[in-house]
């Protein structure tokens, strides 16, 4: 099963730019997209990306098209505002809208730093 394992990368774009979920989403796949949100790790999924070539996040696509998934999205991922890692706290401070916080640390940090599980994704 493709959730089965807690080391999995559910996260993990394919070359097109999707995650099994994004995918789901964006090729109408209502049973699979409310099996992946009740799954154990779905606490885990990063639902605030754009999907290809989306105008629209994973999570925002799930609301209009299906409504009814709403209570099962899961919390948005968010790093830490306390974070001793410089990269994390740059994402962190995009996350919680510090623009003061990001501005602090991007002088001292990388400006362009990669993340990856759960984000698969450069800061900008």
């Amino acid at each position: 099963m493709l959730m089965s394992s807690q080391n999995i990368k559910l996260n993990m774009p394919n070359k097109e730019g999707y995650t099994a979920i994004g995918f789901a989403v964006e090729y109408p796949h209502k049973n699979c997209v409310e099996h992946i949100l009740r799954h154990s790790s779905a606490d885990r999924l990063h639902l605030d990306y754009y999907p290809g070539d989306s105008e629209s996040t994973v999570r925002d696509i799930i609301k209009e098209i299906y409504p009814e998934l709403q209570p099962l999205l899961p919390a948005p991922l968010m790093q830490s505002l306390d974070s001793s890692d410089g990269d994390k706290k740059l994402l962190a401070a995009l996350q919680h809208n510090r623009y003061d916080i990001f501005k602090e640390n991007l002088v001292s940090g990388n400006p362009n730093p990669w993340y990856d599980e759960p984000y698969h994704s450069s800061l900008l």
